[in-house]
C-alpha cells in the first residue's frame, strides 16, 4: 500500500469521502443517503486517506456551536481495507486536528460495537446505549486539557 492521508476544506470537494461513506454505511450498513449527509457536511473539514489515487478512509470533524468541544465522525473504512489500522490513522489525525481546533474535549456517537476501539484513544461512554437509524450507538468524550 502506498497510503496518504489529505484534509480535504470545507469549502472543497469532498466527493472521495461521500464514495467511502456511501459504500460502508449506506451500502454496508443500510442507513439512508438523507440520514447519513448533513448540513455539516458543507462546513467542516474531511479526511481521506489514499491508497495512490483510490480513497479508501474518510472521517470528519467540526467544533459543537458555542462549545470547546470537536466533534468527530462519520469514520469509516472500505471493506477490503480493514484489518490494516487505517482506523487508527484517522483517530491519531482527528485528534491532532483537534488540538490545532483548540478544543477542550471530543465528543463521538459510537456504534456499540466500535466503542473498545475508542477507548484506546482515551474516549469514555457516558450515558445509556441509543439507536441511531437503526444501530446501537453510544455517546464518548476524551479530554484534551
Amino acid at each position: 500500500m502506498n497510503l496518504k492521508t489529505v484534509w480535504i476544506n470545507a469549502c472543497d470537494n469532498y466527493n472521495d469521502s461521500k464514495l467511502i461513506r456511501e459504500a460502508v454505511f449506506v451500502n454496508e450498513q443500510g442507513y439512508s443517503i438523507t440520514e447519513e449527509f448533513d448540513e455539516h457536511d458543507d462546513n467542516c473539514p474531511h479526511l481521506v486517506i489514499y491508497d495512490d489515487l483510490k480513497p479508501v478512509a474518510t472521517a470528519r470533524i467540526f467544533m459543537i456551536d458555542g462549545t470547546k468541544t470537536a466533534k468527530l465522525g462519520r469514520i469509516a473504512v472500505l471493506k477490503e481495507y480493514r484489518g490494516y489500522h487505517l482506523g487508527a490513522e484517522l483517530m491519531k489525525e482527528l485528534i491532532k486536528k483537534s488540538k490545532e481546533m483548540n478544543a477542550d474535549d471530543m465528543y463521538i456517537s459510537a456504534q456499540a460495537y466500535a466503542v473498545p476501539f475508542y477507548e484506546k484513544f482515551g474516549f469514555a461512554a457516558y450515558g445509556e446505549e441509543y439507536l441511531d437509524g437503526h444501530i446501537p450507538h453510544y455517546d464518548m468524550k476524551a479530554c484534551l486539557v
